[in-house]
């Protein structure tokens, strides 16, 4: 196992023999190298785990480990072998501009969802947003060269033909020489008819950014991940974006010839109130409508709204997630200000909220989270993330059929001093994302009272 997954494996961990932690690139290859001399070696399969755990502090053996509980918490987690360290790291790739990219892409011969070629252009991301996993785990920040980049970028559109190159990373606007990079993608490819995407820019980076861009990037949408619809909550969750430099960034936009704006918002954070809720629907409205006054017609607002998970290894990951009566109801109230300010060409799309209640409940746990995947398994759960095929009333009963309950597990909320279940796999110093969560109850603190709500 490996991946984001690998960042709170413990709810997997008894179907898994072992995880890499952190990149991949040169772990995986180490590790084959490992269990070739293992076997010739004539190592048993449990004599090959503990010496790759010895070897590599990256290497994570779940069986290897016990695990006590003090009734819905961890008590502790110790090793079973001497001189194995508890605590594991991230492997982490070094040398960034030398690692390997994908320079002859697999062309599919059906049409894919994203048909183009893509390029990382720097890993880990200088942001903190306190509910964000990737950028407290992907750690430290690397740069390739825009030369690399480009050398990447011209064999995979050569060896493919993709009409599209996809410039990725968590923050394409914190890379330190994208004007430059930009530059020199589009003086080779503006006479191929080959579009320049790049996800991910900072509203305040995209006012220079944008006259740019005017001919290198496809203008159908500009999408923008704005959280939270007021400062107050951006602040809290320490994503220093002002209104200013956001309305300031949309009307560039618009007259560089953008005419849809896509907005993503995050409901159920730490001390938002009703208010905080309803402005969602104001600002997407005005966002909307300032494009009457620079283009002469009002833009197309897609805005899709999410739930908040509490994820490992973030601020908010002690916290419990709102009940799904704060959803519905949160969710009744935007409907009903967009009725009520006329936004007709706003459209929301709302996340199915029993499937976020599910991943805060799966995501936060332990071991014995095992004994409800494989009762829902058993169950007939399959392909959960298809909404045609999610039974949440079914993983509801393999919840109870372990003595667990879903939403209670959902919103459960661990003490400072709690043994977490992840605090030994990999990412930052406990005590690092502890400062954050401190910092961020003390912002709540300073915050109006959360409202009322019905069932609730």
């Amino acid at each position: 196992g490996g991946g984001g997954m690998a960042n709170n494996c413990e709810p997997i961990s008894p179907f898994i023999d072992a995880f890499v932690l952190g990149d991949g690139e040169e772990s995986v290859v180490e590790l084959v190298g490992h269990v070739r001399k293992a076997r010739a070696a004539g190592l048993t399969k449990r004599e090959l785990l503990l010496a790759a755990a010895r070897t590599f502090d990256w290497f994570y053996v779940p069986s290897l480990y016990e695990v006590q509980y003090d009734g819905p918490v961890m008590k502790s987690i110790q090793t079973l072998e001497e001189g194995l360290e508890v605590r594991r790291s991230n492997a982490v790739v070094k040398d960034y501009e030398s690692a390997p990219a994908c320079m002859r892409p697999i062309v599919p011969f059906i049409e894919a969802v994203h048909e183009r070629v893509s390029v990382e252009i720097m890993r880990g991301c200088p942001g903190r947003c306190r509910f964000c996993q990737v950028s407290f785990c992907k750690r430290p920040i690397r740069h390739r060269s825009v030369e690399r980049i480009f050398e990447i970028a011209k064999a995979a559109y050569e060896a493919s033909g993709f009409d599209t190159v996809s410039l990725l990373s968590l923050s394409s606007a914190e890379y330190p020489e994208l004007e430059a990079l930009l530059k020199r993608l589009h003086g080779y490819f503006k006479d191929k008819r080959v579009g320049l995407s790049v996800p991910s820019l900072r509203v305040d980076r995209q006012l220079k950014l944008l006259p740019q861009l005017l001919t290198s990037v496809r203008k159908s949408g500009l999408t923008i991940a704005v959280e939270a619809a007021s400062e107050r909550l951006r602040l809290l969750m320490n994503k220093p974006l002002s209104d200013e430099d956001l309305f300031a960034a949309v009307e560039a936009a618009y007259e560089a010839g953008w005419q849809r704006v896509k907005l993503y918002f995050m409901v159920g954070l730490p001390s938002e109130t009703e208010d905080d809720i309803r402005q969602i629907v104001t600002l997407a409205k005005d966002l909307g409508r300032m494009r009457k006054r620079v283009a002469g017609s009002t833009a197309q607002i897609n805005a899709a709204i999410s739930w908040l998970v509490p994820k490992a290894h973030t601020p908010l990951g002690w916290l419990g997630q709102k009940p799904q009566a704060y959803f519905d109801w949160a969710k009744q109230i935007i409907l009903e200000e967009k009725r009520a300010q006329k936004a007709g060409f706003v459209k929301f799309k709302f996340h199915d909220t029993r499937g976020s209640i599910l991943e805060s409940a799966v995501g936060r746990g332990d071991r014995r989270m095992a004994d409800v995947i494989e009762t829902a398994w058993r169950n007939g759960a399959r392909f959960d993330l298809w909404d045609e095929c999610f039974d949440f009333d079914s993983w509801r009963q393999a919840f109870e059929a372990c003595g667990m309950d879903l939403e209670k597990t959902a919103a459960f909320e661990f003490e400072p001093g709690a043994c977490l279940p992840w605090e030994h796999l990999g990412g930052p110093d406990k005590d690092y994302i502890l400062g954050h969560y401190y910092e961020t109850q003390k912002l709540v603190g300073e915050a109006p009272d959360p409202p009322d709500f019905e069932g609730g």
